[in-house]
């Protein structure tokens, strides 16, 4: 009955975004692209899809015998769904490849794409009992995937599997990393040299009375950046901003000084580059991405709370000798729908930010305009001290939050994907994922 009646939510919802739109466009309304269409009337991924900040890639592109770009999340009813969109063909193809498994954001799969060309799947309910891959049967293909294997041992529910992210470099003859955060909240770490066998895991990351929240990207061949807080925002140890980076068998600091070796693990926020003081200004932080420059020196991106009405988005860049850290702009509140201190409803979710991998000159950020969380386009051409601004969406009628980028993004097809619609917490949403 519960499926039943979140499905007719869901088609409700569907067919409420759609009439938005048609009654937008028939209405006379201006979409003048260059000042960004209504969220309700970009094109639509899926109708009823969600992921978190936390984890990832969730999409990426691919160029082998196809152009492709692969987008995963999770529905409504707890579905976990994965598509690609064809660069060459236009077309757009999903499938299911796991039903009911649970109803949170957070549950959203992780993808990447191996040395084979064939995609894998990492993924864990909330606090998940296992961490769980499956391999795709074919190359660029998503119609059929082999067996759900687990990547670690059984975890107890307490803390549990959660916010997955894979890694293959390709300068350690395609190596698997599998991070993700465990017990005592430590993030943990299991390494694979042929994705069929794997170490013991072992906390990679870890301090004690911390929770650290840990932002991980890759370039894809010798290097992992790791930006993080020692909690949340709300939390006792939660606040300033640290940076490391995992490279030829060393995790190091930005200026390449080692933090630890492979073999004394784990190591903790504190040892790491500080690059945001929070003890300086009293006011907490929260990552949101992380990437190489295109001067191979690291960028952060961040937010800060002055209050929880009002959160501040930074971008920081290492310039070879220091941390510069530059005000981006003030993005409203909280965009959730719930009640203050109800079920899974967090006061420092922000819209969000996200780089551009690809070219981290390039920032997409959600921030509230008259009420309405809208997308825009930020661009620098000096690292960071001055910038230009597009919108991507505006005049929308639902919120459009947490953007991203896919990893690698290819010319001819998506360059961007946010979440649109309505939105109580991580449990309880009815949004579409929209692209660019």
């Amino acid at each position: 009955m519960r499926r039943v009646l979140q499905i007719v939510l869901v088609v409700c919802s569907a067919a409420l975004l759609a009439g938005c739109a048609s009654r937008l466009e028939h209405d006379g309304v201006g979409l003048d692209r260059d000042m960004g269409l209504p969220g309700e009337a970009c094109l639509t991924v899926t109708p009823d899809g969600a992921w978190s900040g936390f984890g990832g890639p969730r999409a990426l592109y691919h160029e082998g015998e196809h152009r492709r770009t692969y987008v995963t999340w999770v529905n409504s009813v707890g579905d976990l769904r994965i598509a690609y969109f064809d660069h060459d063909t236009g077309e757009k193809t999903t499938e299911t490849f796991r039903e009911e498994f649970q109803a949170d954001d957070r549950a959203c799969p992780a993808l990447m794409m191996r040395s084979d060309n064939r995609l894998a799947i990492f993924y864990s309910g909330f606090q998940g009992n296992w961490l769980i891959r499956r391999t795709a049967a074919r190359r660029e293909d998503i119609s059929v995937w082999g067996a759900a294997l687990d990547v670690g041992p059984h975890m107890s529910a307490t803390f549990g599997y959660n916010y997955a992210v894979p890694v293959q470099l390709s300068e350690e003859n395609d190596r698997t990393y599998a991070f993700w955060r465990g017990t005592e909240y430590a993030t943990y770490l299991r390494v694979s040299d042929d994705n069929v066998s794997w170490a013991e895991p072992e906390r990679f990351i870890y301090e004690a009375d911390t929770r650290p929240y840990v932002t991980v990207t890759s370039d894809g061949v010798s290097r992992i950046h790791f930006a993080m807080t020692p909690g949340l925002p709300g939390d006792k140890a939660g606040g300033s901003v640290y940076y490391a980076r995992y490279e030829s068998g060393t995790i190091v600091r930005a200026d390449g000084a080692e933090i630890a070796g492979m073999d004394a693990l784990p190591f903790a926020p504190g040892a790491c580059d500080l690059v945001y003081d929070a003890s300086l200004t009293g006011i907490r932080a929260r990552t949101w991405d992380v990437a190489d420059g295109s001067d191979g020196n690291p960028i952060i991106v961040y937010a800060t709370f002055p209050s929880e009405e009002d959160h501040v988005y930074w971008y920081a860049r290492w310039n070879g000798t220091e941390w510069e850290n530059h005000e981006l702009t003030h993005a409203g509140g909280w965009f959730a729908s719930g009640r203050r201190g109800s079920h899974h409803v967090d006061a420092h979710l922000s819209g969000g930010i996200a780089l551009d991998h690809s070219d981290p000159s390039i920032v997409y950020l959600s921030r509230e305009i008259d009420g309405i969380f809208e997308i825009e386009r930020w661009v620098t051409g000096d690292d960071g001290a001055t910038w230009s601004v597009d919108a991507v969406t505006s005049n929308s009628r639902w919120n459009n939050v947490q953007p991203v980028v896919p990893l690698n993004r290819g010319p001819g097809g998506p360059s961007l994907l946010w979440m649109n619609g309505p939105y109580s917490n991580h449990i309880e949403f009815m949004t579409s994922l929209r692209m660019k």
